[in-house]
């Protein structure tokens, strides 16, 4: 059982817990000369029928309308060239070898008799402004030592800098303590239950019962368990509120608003981390395709958008 404070993902992440990651970058031939991380992608021919799908651990697929796919590798050669080799019936032409241009939307490439061919990208995010990374996110994890996870909470990222952490579940109590199961392999703290209250650490704050709440248990020690709780942080606080309704039936709905979540930093996306000290600390992002990926020591956390998320 993996252990998870899921205040979640974006806001406090502990060691033992839910790491949110995905692979790291491999081999030379995707990240020469800077490039590897901007050609990934699917590309799209501007004035033909040709779409060509490059993969970051240097993986190539050619697709032409009415054709088989064909699929390679492919590196880059000095500071302006690039080389597919393709496999199956690509052998026939033999090593693909031409100049290329790249910016974030547009691959030019020049093949060695003088033609010109123009691609643009698709499906991805776009460039770093607030209005294309503000949005809701699943994330994906990949912990050093390999193993995946799939935080089971969605995020919400506001052009304001805020972030949203919606989750549900099952509750349990062990003695005074509210226990959450986010699903068959993760689990949370709840808080500590008072009599009108729910203690939560991290982070260091209490939830009070709403005054239309009501009695969802009685403990042997004379706390209550309430149906409703709230927090709500005043301006100095980076903690802007949290919300959390408790179903009869044994089940849980929370939102956890933080303020100063994220931000666009030199051309990526940067966001606040904390351990379970809440220690804070800045990470940054690089934006691939309609994914944000942010590194953590051995650990990456890949953000992926959801475009109809509930």
């Amino acid at each position: 059982m993996k252990n998870a404070m899921i205040i979640l993902g974006v806001f406090v992440i502990i060691a033992s817990s839910i790491m949110i990651g995905c692979r790291k970058v491999d081999g030379e031939k995707s990240k020469e000369n800077g490039k590897g991380k901007v050609i990934v992608g699917k590309w799209e021919e501007v004035d033909g029928t040709q779409t060509i799908k490059f993969f970051k651990e240097g993986t190539v697929v050619v697709i032409d309308k009415g054709d088989p796919p064909l699929t390679g590798d492919y590196r880059f050669i000095g500071d302006s060239r690039i080389r597919m080799d393709l496999k199956g019936l690509g052998e026939l032409l033999g090593p693909v070898i031409a100049k290329i241009s790249i910016s974030m939307d547009e691959i030019v490439l020049t093949n060695p008799s003088g033609k010109i061919e123009k691609y643009r990208k698709l499906e991805q995010i776009g460039r770093a402004t607030k209005s294309n990374i503000a949005g809701n996110y699943t994330i994906v994890m990949k912990m050093p030592d390999g193993e995946e996870f799939k935080n089971p909470a969605l995020i919400t990222l506001k052009e304001d800098g805020t972030g949203l952490v919606s989750s549900s579940g099952k509750w349990n109590i062990s003695g005074d303590q509210l226990e959450f199961q986010y699903d068959q392999d993760v689990t949370g703290v709840g808080g500590e239950i008072t009599m009108d209250a729910l203690r939560r650490k991290p982070p260091q704050v209490s939830l009070r019962k709403r005054r239309k709440a009501e009695v969802i248990k009685r403990i042997k020690t004379g706390s209550i368990l309430w149906s409703e709780y709230y927090f709500t942080g005043d301006r100095s606080s980076i903690i802007k509120s949290i919300n959390l309704e408790i179903k009869e039936h044994g089940t849980f709905q929370e939102l956890f608003v933080r303020r100063d979540v994220w931000r666009i930093k030199d051309g990526g996306v940067e966001i606040t981390v904390a351990d379970e000290n809440q220690k804070e600390r800045k990470i940054k992002g690089e934006i691939e395709e309609n994914t944000i990926i942010f590194q953590d020591g051995e650990t990456e956390f890949r953000y992926i958008k959801v475009e109809n998320a509930p």
